[in-house]
């Protein structure tokens, strides 16, 4: 497996819905299938605390097991709360059978503050 790709950086408004779409590599960059995994997705706050942890069924979604993709999701309900500012992410993936974890991605999030009056957002 690769060391972690370091993702381009990113920018959501508080009460935005996180989402983050991934495709898991290996270090030649070939598609890895997710068959007997485990995944963690931590993002941390600019103090460094751990504002959203996702696993498998709670925030992390494998949607095509062949293709290596999964989804990272952190609802607006969520990140209504946030404080604006630069947040950190990482992304681990355990192979069950090897017991192998590698650190798959991380990066930098900018949460910025939303205009006054579109918090929450009501459709």
């Amino acid at each position: 497996m690769s060391g972690p790709t370091t993702h381009p950086n990113l920018i959501y408004y508080v009460g935005d819905t996180i989402l983050i779409d991934v495709t898991v590599t290996d270090a030649r960059g070939n598609v890895v299938q997710l068959n007997g995994i485990d995944a963690k997705w931590v993002l941390d706050d600019p103090g460094g605390n751990n504002v959203a942890i996702c696993t498998i069924g709670n925030g992390i979604k494998i949607v095509d097991v062949n293709g290596g993709k999964i989804e990272i999701t952190v609802p607006a309900t969520t990140t209504v709360t946030y404080a604006p500012g630069w947040y950190n992410d990482q992304l681990r993936i355990k192979f069950l059978a090897e017991g192998q974890v590698i650190t798959q991605m991380v990066g930098l999030i900018n949460i910025k503050p939303s205009l006054g009056g579109a918090n929450p957002m009501m459709i």
